[in-house]
């Protein structure tokens, strides 16, 4: 028997419809990871770091028996397969879709894949 974890993840959308995009994650995050624990209000934010539309941002809590490199993935093919287009000019865009894992249970993870929890919790209102 595996052990579910509670997961956290962010969304955000500043493109497009932004809400159908989040209720889309949401859905896939339940069909494709776990449990839909709870839901967090919606609130808008500005974009940070370039200068794009504003996000619509929610959370939800997750549970998971999935590891956090499989989760990364999935989350990684559920932004692609909702319009995410990644450049690699280092700069951001607006997307479509944005899933981030802020956290996962009590772990502490640092590696070349993934870094939780999220490096920028602390900018998140």
């Amino acid at each position: 028997m595996s052990i579910k974890k509670q997961i956290y993840i962010g969304l955000g959308s500043n493109a497009g419809d932004r809400f159908s995009h989040l209720q889309a994650g949401i859905d896939a995050i339940h069909y494709e990871i776990g449990s839909i624990a709870s839901i967090s209000s919606c609130y808008e934010t500005p974009a940070k770091g370039f200068e794009g539309d504003k996000f619509i941002n929610a959370c939800v809590e997750v549970s998971s028996s999935l590891t956090p490199e499989l989760i990364l993935s999935k989350l990684l093919q559920i932004e692609e397969n909702y319009g995410r287009k990644r450049h690699n000019d280092g700069k951001y865009y607006n997307r479509t879709l944005d899933l981030d894992i802020l956290f996962f249970g009590e772990q502490i993870i640092e590696n070349e894949l993934l870094t939780v929890p999220h490096p920028r919790i602390d900018k998140r209102l």
